[in-house]
């Protein structure tokens, strides 16, 4: 049985399949990316287990893969650990909680933002997450359908204050987080 379970591993690592026997090993709340989300980002670390248990509902009710989205789920804000306190969910009350974007200018905000999602690829791929996994990153934030971009409110933030960095506000190209068009 035991040599089964190791073959059946190394053949979706030799042939990059994605197999159940990964998503539970990596699934695993003391996976060391994981651990790391859970430490350095609590409030994000949160929010991806209340996110994977909605996507692993919708995704039985469609019949889709509901382990594969689950487990993505829980890995698509980890670039958030690089510079946790920029994400409104995991700063804290008081002084140590005040907004580190009151200090930038919108464009740099934005980008730091945006950049969670390179992070978390980069991320991913240091952890050797599988493919279908690190596929999940750059899905953080829906396009057309979601009312308003994450980097929205610093867009208005440039226009109000008539910052100029390449134009008067920030480029359309730019608000979005790494998402293909």
């Amino acid at each position: 049985m035991t040599i089964i379970v190791v073959g059946l591993y190394l053949l979706g690592a030799l042939f990059g399949i994605t197999t159940t026997l990964q998503l539970l090993e990596i699934s695993r709340p003391t996976h060391p990316l994981l651990r790391q989300l859970l430490l350095k980002a609590p409030g994000t670390y949160h929010h991806t287990l209340i996110v994977s248990n909605m996507a692993e509902r919708a995704a039985e009710a469609i019949g889709a893969d509901a382990l594969l989205t689950r487990v993505g789920a829980y890995y698509h804000d980890v670039g958030k650990t690089i510079r946790p306190y920029f994400f409104v969910e995991n700063r804290t009350e008081g002084a140590e909680g005040a907004d580190p974007h009151a200090r930038l200018d919108p464009y740099t905000s934005a980008q730091i933002i945006i950049t969670h999602v390179k992070d978390g690829i980069d991320l991913a791929r240091k952890y050797r997450l599988p493919r279908r996994i690190i596929d999940f990153i750059p899905s953080t934030r829906a396009r057309s359908w979601f009312p308003t971009s994450t980097t929205r409110p610093f867009s208005r933030r440039a226009a109000r204050t008539r910052w100029t960095r390449r134009s008067s506000s920030i480029p359309a190209r730019g608000r979005r987080a790494g998402k293909p068009r």
